[in-house]
């Protein structure tokens, strides 16, 4: 029993990683690594964008209290 309960933690993993465990048609480990890449970078750019429109809309509120 826990051996099929690891196996599935790990298919579980895998899934979520979007690769395919069929060993028939493997997807490319750097495509998978390209997809993370992709999310990764986009949450950077979001990230990056708060850091600048945070600060300028303090000092936009600070300004107009004054």
């Amino acid at each position: 029993m826990h051996e099929i309960f690891s196996a599935n933690i790990l298919n579980e993993q895998y899934r979520y990683l979007n690769v395919n465990t069929d060993a028939r048609r493997p997807v490319p480990r750097a495509f998978v690594f390209g997809n993370w890449m992709l999310d990764t970078g986009y949450w950077m750019l979001d990230a990056g964008f708060w850091m600048l429109a945070a600060p300028l809309r303090a000092g936009y509120v600070i300004l107009k209290l004054i």
